[in-house]
């Protein structure tokens, strides 16, 4: 069609495609844009991090090689945290483990050389895996307890709910060494199998084992050492029994514990690298009725009869 002030436009004008050009407008500041530039650019954000691993939901950790050597926690998560396998290896300034929900330790190698508290989590289930914690507070605990600024710690973790926190060992090989309580359950604390080694605190403010709730042991081995100051038992309703023997004075790092039976027989033996008067053994192999020796230090021993729960 013919243009209305009768031109024609030039040649070359018209594209071959038969769309009109739109219209090219300047910026409303006045400047040309850079050649390849585009609008409403999206800018990268990044922020340092005092963790190691961390994740905002959940992790999952099924494999790999981890040394981490972290000012903060090693591994955190704002909700979960379920290991099944791997090997772990860390230094935290805070805790080598923790999950404000739920931590689940499946499987794998988990090694903390230095922590304020080791592993941590609203709920804590161990049903495998060999677990090596050294700690200044608290080596495994649930629901935060004496969580605080303390020590010069970056950070204070928070947990959204401690009316239904617990820690439940079923299974694994456990050693923890901790300043403070060994294992810490702010709610119930249940025990059905594994082995279970604690050294646990020298001072009198803390205790080899602390819950608030009830701590039942149904399976499995467990032994531990430490101070007599706020040392607490496994509950009646526990259905293994339990040797619990106090010294007459701090026994030195390196005294060896012995447990036999009547007939002589060894059913354990520890030697534990820190203080303590304190003796605690539950194992499947004590029965009741039967009479057991605990021997510790330069020929010290204890004789006890083990009556029914």
């Amino acid at each position: 069609r013919m243009p209305e002030d009768g031109h024609t436009p030039p040649e070359g004008d018209m594209p071959e495609d038969g769309q009109m050009p739109q219209e090219s407008r300047m910026p409303e500041d006045g400047q040309i844009p850079p050649e390849n530039s585009t609008s409403n650019l999206e800018e990268s954000e990044t922020s340092d991090s005092a963790k190691g691993l961390k994740a905002g939901s959940a992790i999952y950790l099924n494999g790999g090689d981890f040394t981490i050597d972290s000012s903060d926690d090693s591994i955190h998560s704002n909700g979960n945290i379920t290991v099944n396998n791997g090997t772990f290896v860390m230094e935290s300034g805070d805790d080598g483990v923790h999950a404000d929900n739920a931590l689940v330790i499946a499987g794998g190698t988990i090694q903390v050389n230095k922590s304020y508290e080791g592993l941590e989590g609203l709920t804590v289930d161990i049903r495998g895996g060999d677990i090596d914690v050294t700690s200044t507070d608290d080596g495994i605990n649930s629901a935060g307890g004496s969580d605080t600024l303390a020590n010069g710690r970056p950070g204070q973790n928070s947990f959204a709910s401690g009316d239904d926190c617990w820690i439940r060992i079923s299974g694994g090989d456990i050693y923890v060494k901790a300043a403070g309580d060994g294992i810490d359950s702010n709610g119930n604390l249940y025990v059905s199998g594994g082995m279970v080694v604690v050294e646990g605190p020298e001072d009198s403010a803390n205790g080899t084992l602390d819950y608030e709730g009830v701590a039942e042991i149904t399976g499995g081995t467990f032994v531990g050492t430490g101070s007599s100051g706020m040392a607490m038992a496994f509950s009646d309703s526990s259905t293994q029994l339990s040797i619990n023997v106090v010294a007459d004075t701090m026994l030195p790092s390196g005294t060896m514990v012995t447990l036999t039976d009547s007939t002589g027989k060894e059913i354990l033996s520890v030697s534990p690298t820190k203080s303590f008067d304190c003796i605690q053994i539950s194992s499947s192999l004590l029965e009741a009725g039967e009479t057991y020796t605990v021997t510790y230090g330069d020929g010290h021993s204890t004789e006890i009869t083990l009556g029914s729960n």
